[in-house]
């Protein structure tokens, strides 16, 4: 048997003289990664830790969904994880994807899509509608929302005990 196998990504931190977070790759190796903006320095990390299959997928609150591979147990590196979760956070949610959904899953990506949208549309609901109603909308629920607006990774762990990896989003 093995011993979990952790990995996980530092984050920034405070220089105490101007108190104010320190984003430097040499103090602070991988820190916090951004899907919008993976850096080349966080990818040539991301490329040397191994994943295993299917990658759990997690927000502070809740397991968000995993990642399969072509088969349970195959390796993946956490960069060609994050590249895909990067992908998923851009692409417009398909609405046949969506109704498959838990009703407690659906209910927090419409909150996701609303906390999102809040501020810069004030007909949502509009939208919402249209969207539930198979249109086709210019700003639509997007694979942001599906990942509950948490759009950072945290977090990569390997855990060969158990069998599959996990992926911490806030």
């Amino acid at each position: 048997m093995y011993a979990p196998r952790v990995q996980t990504v530092p984050l920034p931190v405070e220089d105490p003289a101007t108190m104010t977070q320190s984003h430097s790759p040499s103090s602070t190796g991988m820190y916090l990664i951004k899907l919008e903006s993976v850096t080349i320095s966080q990818q040539i990390e991301l490329e040397e830790v191994s994943l295993i299959t299917p990658i759990h997928v997690h927000t502070p609150t809740v397991h968000v969904g995993l990642i399969y591979g072509s088969f349970p147990g195959q390796t993946m590196t956490a960069l060609d994880a994050v590249m895909f979760l990067q992908q998923l956070s851009r692409a417009t949610i398909d609405r046949n994807a969506y109704t498959q959904l838990s009703p407690e899953v659906k209910a927090r990506v419409k909150a996701a899509f609303i906390q999102r949208c809040g501020a810069a549309a004030s007909n949502y609901t509009v939208i919402w509608d249209d969207f539930m109603a198979g249109r086709n909308v210019s700003n639509c629920p997007i694979g942001r929302d599906l990942l509950l607006g948490a759009v950072e990774v945290w977090g990569v762990e390997s855990v060969s005990f158990g069998g599959f990896s996990v992926i911490h989003l806030a």
